[in-house]
């Protein structure tokens, strides 16, 4: 899910789905920024591509996302910009966002993040609550089974759809009055410090891992384990085939199996490592 939810890509289904603003509607915004303040700096993403008139400043490139590959958008002449249909309108330091947001809210949605640094303009439809209530009726499961993190206002919409949101410690007052658990700052690893905390301290118990109430699925990639939280009620077996049925029953047992197998590789791994002595433990002798 990219861009807010305007563009969405489900590889192992096949599927994409854009949202992108209509390209007249993009240049009546585009107008209606440059009458009010003219020196605003603005940038256009159009599905994975990032261009602008002018050339972004060392100072304002820490406002945006990192991008894989790309560390500075195209600059291309205005008559290319007035031909776009963006996936999203990126503005920096306008303050005349509320009247923007009045101009065209029935066309477009306006954010405004960053503590009112960065206004994000994306199509009426797009969202991240949307985005992601797209993706589970493709999967086939509920948004009250679903952990969600977030740090900004276009993450509001979000945490009122989900079951379990996670406020980033660095976010803003609003997310974390409705989180139900706020983790450490983006900074801190504050995802991988919840991760840790409601998954995989889950998991590893002494009983190796016994899936609990909160709903576990381990897929093993490689070396390392990547884990999807589904919070579902494991103890009742009716609610269990409503909300998954077979499927999380099979990834249940895949779990128990993956970690009694790391298990037992770490087990061995200290028994073959030599003593502080140079020489081999008695077991394996």
């Amino acid at each position: 899910m990219f861009y807010n939810g305007a563009l969405i890509t489900n590889e192992s289904k096949q599927l994409q789905r854009h949202i992108c603003i209509p390209t007249e509607i993009s240049q009546q915004i585009i107008k209606f920024i440059e009458l009010s303040e003219p020196h605003s700096t603005i940038y256009y993403e159009v599905n994975d591509s990032w261009y602008t008139c002018t050339p972004i400043p060392d100072s304002e490139s820490a406002k945006f996302d990192a991008r894989s590959g790309e560390s500075r958008p195209e600059v291309v002449d205005s008559n290319f910009i007035y031909s776009l249909s963006p996936t999203k309108i990126l503005v920096v330091s306008y303050s005349s966002w509320n009247e923007l947001a009045r101009q065209f809210g029935n066309q477009v949605n306006v954010i405004a993040t960053d503590e009112g640094v960065l206004v994000q303009i994306m199509h009426k439809s797009a969202s991240k609550e949307d985005a992601v209530q797209w993706v589970l009726n493709e999967v086939g499961i509920s948004p009250d089974h679903v952990m969600a993190f977030g740090d900004d206002f276009n993450d509001l919409g979000l945490f009122h759809k989900c079951g379990f949101p996670i406020a980033m410690g660095n976010g803003i007052t609003e997310l974390k009055n409705c989180a139900k658990y706020v983790t450490e700052s983006n900074d801190n690893d504050g995802v991988a410090v919840a991760l840790e905390k409601f998954v995989l301290n889950q998991v590893n118990n002494e009983e190796w891992g016994s899936v609990s109430k909160e709903g576990v699925r381990i897929r093993e990639t490689g070396e390392i384990i990547t884990v999807n939280v589904y919070k579902t009620s494991l103890d009742r077996k009716e609610d269990l085939e409503r909300q998954a049925g077979e499927k999380i029953e099979k990834a249940r047992e895949e779990a128990l199996t993956k970690i009694r197998e790391r298990y037992e590789q770490r087990k061995q791994s200290e028994r073959r490592r030599p003593a502080s002595g140079g020489e081999l433990e008695d077991d394996d002798r």
